[in-house]
């Protein structure tokens, strides 16, 4: 491997440690956008519960007049089975629209609480039939009951879809707006069940049927101050516009109206003692105060928790790819220093080393120079001795010869001397 390539990867370990937190960064702003997504999802569904609710309201709103002996002109009667029909359709409306959307939210998206209320909502559905049929077929007291129980039970399970939305969320903002809108929508549940007692209460007095049972007085009471602690919530755990808003409706002269009119018309349903208001058409403004202004309310607390959501998303989803594309970013401009960084320490060192290799290459070009010098050196050198040792060799034959010849000089002068001493015996001999 190059040592450009070394010391890229060594250069890049760095970044490899910086991309887990980034990594971490981008996995929790994803979750948190999958989370709102979902979310959103999921209150489109209660939204269309508490349309449903709002139907349920206003169907079970008229239902004593359809109980036995009560007195009414043939017109009334006739105009409230007409409200009662349209209302109706309304509910059937919210229905269908409910169950279409139900349909297309798959169940793994859904908690086991919020599957579980949606279950319960999907039986009082399928239960909706008997309780009209039995609406114009009240019968005795028992039956009645059952029916006024039977909606308020509806109600009570379509309310408990909203609360459970807080399971899915991780945000303190959503959170604080999913706990203000039930608060929204019980106080105003449970107002016009107590406001739909003022108008049982007057028709009563008209029919002379009966007088209002302490529990169905004491209701009234009750809900009024349970509508107050309602409020002290909402205030209190409200933001910005929004607490400026549920701020002025409570101080506002018509809910100070209501809340007057529910107990004073519960002091005298138990005391015996004349109503606040002569009759039901003096309560009808405060009962649309009810019904529009305050659904209302509620329907802009939905709007302000849709734009809550869609804004969030939108920074999620900002800060999704701008933690990717500065991550993305610091891994180019980590990889494109570290090149840089690579290349400019590695370049000297390479040309550094490519001179030394070539002046190894020249040393051992002469090294190999000097080995063949000595190589042919030995080799005359191996041929001196070869010749000195034939110089030597001749050299002793020549000395054996030297010696060989001294040895015959030696024998020869030796013979010359005999020869020469008997040629003197000789002459002496020839003189005597």
């Amino acid at each position: 491997m190059k040592l450009e390539r070394k010391i890229l990867f060594l250069a890049l370990f760095p970044l490899l440690g910086g991309m887990v937190p980034g990594g971490i960064m981008i996995w929790r702003a994803q979750r948190g956008l999958n989370e709102v997504r979902n979310l959103n999802k999921l209150a489109s569904l209660v939204w269309k519960i508490s349309d449903l609710d709002a139907c349920l309201g206003l169907e079970q709103s008229n239902w004593y007049f359809f109980k036995p002996g009560w007195v009414a002109t043939e017109e009334v009667m006739k105009a409230e089975r007409e409200k009662q029909d349209e209302w109706r359709k309304n509910t059937d409306a919210a229905i269908a629209a409910y169950q279409q959307l139900r349909r297309v939210l798959p169940p793994a998206s859904l908690s086991v609480p919020v599957l579980s209320a949606l279950n319960q909502i999907q039986q009082r559905i399928e239960e909706l039939p008997g309780m009209r049929r039995l609406f114009f077929a009240q019968g005795d007291l028992p039956a009645r009951e059952r029916l006024k129980e039977s909606y308020r039970g509806f109600r009570r399970d379509v309310n408990k879809v909203l609360p459970l939305l807080v399971d899915v969320t991780t945000s303190d903002v959503i959170t604080r707006k999913l706990i203000i809108l039930p608060k929204l929508m019980a106080m105003r549940e449970s107002t016009m069940e107590a406001g739909g007692l003022i108008f049982y209460y007057h028709q009563l007095r008209v029919s002379q049927e009966r007088a209002l049972r302490a529990d169905e007085a004491l209701k009234m009471s009750h809900s009024a101050d349970l509508a107050e602690l309602y409020w002290a919530d909402i205030v209190a755990l409200s933001q910005g516009k929004m607490r400026e808003r549920l701020g002025s409706m409570h101080e506002s002269p018509e809910w100070t109206r209501v809340v007057e009119l529910l107990r004073g018309h519960s002091v005298a349903a138990l005391a015996g003692t004349e109503p606040p208001i002569a009759g039901e058409e003096e309560w009808s403004p405060s009962w649309a105060f009810l019904t529009d202004t305050v659904l209302g309310e509620i329907n802009a607390g939905r709007e302000d928790f849709i734009e809550t959501c869609a804004t969030l998303e939108a920074k999620l989803r900002a800060r999704c790819l701008w933690s990717g594309g500065g991550l993305l970013g610091g891994m180019l401009l980590v990889f494109w220093v570290a090149r840089r960084m690579g290349r400019s320490i590695s370049q000297p060192i390479q040309a550094t080393t490519e001179r030394l290799f070539e002046d190894a290459k020249a040393t051992t070009a002469e090294a190999v120079a000097v080995r063949n010098s000595c190589s042919t050196v030995a080799q005359g050198s191996s041929r001196q001795a070869i010749a000195v040792q034939q110089t030597s060799s001749t050299l002793e034959e020549i000395s054996n010869t030297t010696r060989s010849n001294a040895d015959n000089a030696q024998r020869a002068l030796h013979s010359a001397n005999e020869t020469r001493s008997a040629a003197e015996q000789g002459a002496a001999q020839m003189l005597e």
